[in-house]
């Protein structure tokens, strides 16, 4: 159903979210937009290219105990490639009891403005757009699509109208498109491609920025917090697959040894082990992971060489 809507009766919205759900969404710190914890509307970045940090740092924060209890969350303002990986995200953690379910979160999407970074027109990402609310920006106020029983009864205490004007979601990206399953098979065949892997890392400095703000990286590490009265409680933090000791086991032996290794694993785990786990690569072309890159590498060109490296 699509709805019209003003400022004052999106406020309205917004504050009625707020009252059953945690409040998160884009909001403009400096020069960055970033995912933090909101308390009205108008601290909200309408329209925006993307938040620097994704919102897994929302979903499990650094440090948080284990054994919590999660709680109901918002998240407002989200771009289409977020909604997307937010999606796989959670099935890649689906039972985990780590992150809150689905039915805890309620998702409100927004409009993008996408740059030269953003590559999301490459995949198929329309079955992956499972959200409550989206808001769509117009010159004369707001346009809104209700999915969904939670967003349902939100919409009826604002008293929106309902409307035959209506909008159908694209991505807007212009990127070079490339064949997935050709990309699979090549990266599949290590000593196909194993030289050009080499040249990539001769250039990565294996600092795992990447893995950082990419939201679909879903290394983590469990440690110990330290609480009041000298209890310590499990707690899982972030962590990265391009840190030299992440691939180590017993006796210091070491899976992935070379930045080279450490960057195949990223790449064949991004193109060809996701889509034989939750259907889909573990990319959704946000094009966050280029924009961090202290060394410009670029995922969308590598692939992209790639292939016309190795054609059909």
């Amino acid at each position: 159903m699509f709805y019209k809507a003003n400022e004052f009766q999106l406020k309205h919205l917004i504050s009625l979210v707020s009252e059953t759900f945690e409040l998160y969404g884009p909001k403009k710190v400096g020069r960055n937009t970033i995912y933090c914890k909101i308390q009205s509307e108008s601290e909200i970045e309408w329209g925006y290219s993307r938040a620097i940090m994704p919102f897994k740092k929302i979903l499990f924060p650094d440090g948080e105990a284990l054994q919590r209890q999660p709680n109901k969350i918002a998240i407002v303002g989200m771009p289409l490639c977020d909604i997307a990986a937010l999606n796989l995200f959670l099935e890649q953690f689906n039972g985990s009891g780590l992150i809150p379910k689905r039915e805890d979160i309620l998702v409100v999407g927004s409009d993008c403005h996408p740059d030269d970074n953003c590559f999301c027109n490459l995949y198929d990402l329309e079955k992956l757009w499972n959200y409550d609310l989206f808001i769509l920006q117009k010159s004369h106020g707001f346009l809104v699509e209700s999915k969904g029983w939670q967003s349902k009864d939100l919409i009826d205490k604002c008293g929106f109208k309902e409307t035959d004007e209506s909008f159908k979601l694209k991505s807007k990206a212009k990127a070079e498109k490339f064949d997935l399953v050709h990309t699979r098979n090549l990266i599949d065949n290590k000593h196909l491609t194993e030289d050009y892997w080499q040249g990539i890392a001769n250039n990565c400095f294996g600092c795992g920025a990447c893995t950082t703000v990419c939201p679909l990286c879903f290394c983590f590490k469990q440690d110990y917090l330290s609480c009041p009265g000298g209890e310590d409680k499990k707690c899982l933090k972030w962590d990265s697959c391009f840190a030299a000791d992440f691939s180590q086991i017993q006796f210091g032996n070491d899976m992935r040894p070379t930045n080279k290794d450490r960057l195949y694993n990223w790449y064949h785990h991004k193109f060809v082990r996701g889509p034989k786990e939750l259907g889909h690569p573990l990319c959704v072309g946000c094009g966050r992971c280029i924009t961090a890159c202290p060394a410009h590498l670029n995922i969308h060109n590598i692939i992209t060489s790639l292939n016309k490296k190795h054609p059909k």
